[in-house]
């Protein structure tokens, strides 16, 4: 349940990391966390790109608000119609 609706899944396609350090620590704590499922097709950059600091802030130290984290295991998409789903 997320503010009063109850949630059944979160399925994100083909994204960058989408959550700061505190979405991270309340996103894995939650319920949500065992129904949340990462898509990503096979050789897609976007969903692989090490966007630790998203505000685009070349400092050597980004805060802990600028990191950010994917949502759960990737599950690939590929080509050849085939999926690994959390990769086995």
């Amino acid at each position: 349940m997320v503010d009063g609706i109850p949630v059944e899944g979160v399925h994100t396609f083909g994204s960058p990391p989408v959550g700061n350090t505190y979405w991270m620590l309340v996103n894995g704590s939650t319920s949500l966390a065992d129904k949340t499922w990462r898509w990503a097709a096979e050789g897609d950059t976007v969903s692989t790109l090490p966007f630790f600091d998203m505000t685009f802030n070349l400092s050597p130290k980004p805060l802990p608000s600028e990191i950010y984290f994917h949502v759960s295991r990737v599950n690939t998409l590929f080509a050849n119609g085939n999926i690994s789903i959390d990769g086995e």
